[in-house]
């Protein structure tokens, strides 16, 4: 939000490196560091910065840097990221609230993305609320799903 063209030329550099897929970067925006961060707000010179301004923002840098390219053909990937902590299945909320939670993001996101990208899930229950928020909110965008898995276990 701060500095969105240091955002937009980070994604500049892996298109022009050869990559296919730009995620948006709102891997830590999900409403519950939102609002341990900030209480749910957080002034800014022009009003209230919202959990849905950020993802919104995230979303335009990406969109912006595709279509300064407009040769090549790379897609957006909106981040459906863990809502609590990374690499910690103890930690993944009810099924309901995190099914809440993912809605919440997709409707910001999805209008923007070529495809949906559940990154780092560590549970079936995570993933599963991910994917299926995805196809109540839009059921056109591919969903692609990644896991973390603990190789000592």
């Amino acid at each position: 939000v701060q500095q969105p063209e240091t955002v937009i030329d980070a994604h500049l550099a892996f298109m022009d490196a050869g990559c296919d897929v730009i995620t948006t970067n709102s891997y830590s925006v999900v409403p519950r560091v939102f609002e341990l961060c900030t209480g749910q707000r957080q002034e800014q010179e022009d009003g209230i910065m919202t959990l849905e301004s950020l993802l919104t923002a995230a979303c335009e840098n990406a969109c912006s840097a595709r279509d300064r390219r407009p040769d090549k053909r790379v897609l957006v990937a909106g981040s459906l990221p863990p809502l609590a902590e990374s690499y910690r299945p103890d930690c993944v909320g009810p099924y309901e609230q995190n099914l809440s939670s993912y809605r919440r993001i997709i409707k910001v996101i999805a209008p923007y993305c070529d495809v949906l990208l559940c990154e780092t899930m560590s549970t079936v229950s995570e993933a599963k609320a991910a994917c299926v928020a995805a196809s109540e909110i839009n059921n056109k965008l591919p969903v692609w799903v990644s896991f973390t898995l603990d190789e000592f276990k």
